[in-house]
């Protein structure tokens, strides 16, 4: 699998905007809301919106290209919004692959 950039996940996420999606570890649900800037996440349990910014996006994107790994506890360094960002990754992956040519 190639690179995922930061604009990909971005574009990707502009679709997921009205849905209801869940972290990469599986124990929270949130919205979803792109900006220039980056992702506003809304978590269900407090309903108060937050911004992760795209340089953070890059880091946990940077990290899982080196680890390949989703687990949201090898990212809190990164940024306490990581397994939001691990959702819509994992998501993507799990729905890019069967796109990619000759497989």
């Amino acid at each position: 699998m190639s690179f995922v950039s930061v604009d990909d996940l971005l574009r990707y996420a502009s679709d997921l905007q009205n849905e209801r999606l869940t972290t990469a570890g599986g124990r929270a649900s949130f919205t979803v809301r792109v900006l220039p800037r980056g992702i506003e996440i809304t978590p269900e349990s407090s309903r108060k919106p937050r911004l992760v910014q795209r340089d953070k996006i890059r880091a946990v994107l940077d990290q899982y290209q080196e680890s390949r790994n989703l687990q949201p506890g090898q990212y809190q360094a990164i940024s306490f919004d990581a397994s939001y960002v691990l959702g819509i990754l994992a998501r993507y992956l799990k729905e890019e692959r069967p796109a990619s040519p000759g497989r």
